[in-house]
C-alpha cells in the first residue's frame, strides 16, 4: 500500500509540472497569436501601417515562475501619412482678382470607407513638406511665426478598444489557448 501511495504522489508531481509547463506555453502562444491578429484586424478597419501598430504593442510573456502573460498598447497617436490624405483646393475670393489664393480643404481616410474633414478649428491644418520629400499635415499652435505641430490620428490603443476589434481579439486568444493547452497535455514529454 505504501509503495502505491509513493507512485501516486510521483504521478501527481509529474502531472502538476506538466500542467504548469503546458499552461505557460499555451499562454505565450495565445499572446503571440493575439498580437498578430490584433495587427491584422486593426489594419483591416483603419488606414495605418503594420509597423506603426506593431510598435505600440508590448507583450509580457509567461514563465514557469510567473505564469501571467499580458499584452498592452502604448497609447500614442500616429502621424497622418500621405496615403490617408485626400485634399481638395477651393477658390476663395473673387475670380477677377489676380493671384486669388486657394484654400486647402484636407480630408483624411483614418477609418477605411469614411472621410474625416480636418478643416475645422481656430487654426486650419495645412500640408507641409519636411526633409524635401515627406508630406505631413501640420497645424498652427499659436499665433507665433514658427509654432506648428503635426496633426495626428487616433491612438492605436483606441483603435483596439473598438467593440468589434476587442471582441475578435479575445475570441481568437481563448480559442488558441484552449487548442494549444489540449495539444500540449496530450504530448508525453512536455
Amino acid at each position: 500500500m505504501g509503495s502505491n501511495i509513493k507512485d501516486i504522489k510521483k504521478d501527481i508531481n509529474k502531472l502538476a509540472s506538466k500542467v504548469v509547463k503546458s499552461d505557460c506555453r499555451a499562454k505565450n502562444k495565445a499572446v503571440a497569436k493575439i498580437k498578430t491578429e490584433s495587427r491584422r484586424i486593426i489594419q483591416s478597419k483603419y488606414n495605418i501601417k503594420a509597423k506603426d501598430v506593431s510598435k505600440t504593442i508590448k507583450i509580457k510573456r509567461a514563465s514557469y515562475s510567473n505564469p501571467e502573460s499580458s499584452m498592452t498598447f502604448k497609447s500614442h497617436a500616429t502621424p497622418i501619412i500621405a496615403p490617408m490624405l485626400k485634399t481638395t483646393k477651393i477658390m476663395s475670393g473673387s475670380r477677377k482678382k489676380r493671384g486669388a489664393y486657394r484654400e486647402q480643404k484636407i480630408k483624411v481616410h483614418i477609418k477605411k470607407g469614411s472621410l474625416k474633414n480636418l478643416s475645422g478649428g481656430r487654426y486650419k491644418p495645412f500640408l507641409m513638406r519636411v526633409g524635401g520629400s515627406k508630406l505631413i499635415v501640420a497645424r498652427r499652435v499659436s499665433e507665433k511665426r514658427y509654432s506648428t505641430s503635426q496633426v495626428r490620428t487616433v491612438p492605436v490603443a483606441k483603435m483596439a478598444d473598438n467593440k468589434d476589434v476587442s471582441k475578435h481579439i479575445l475570441k481568437i486568444g481563448s480559442e488558441t489557448y484552449d487548442k494549444e493547452f489540449k495539444r500540449l497535455m496530450e504530448l508525453s514529454n512536455v
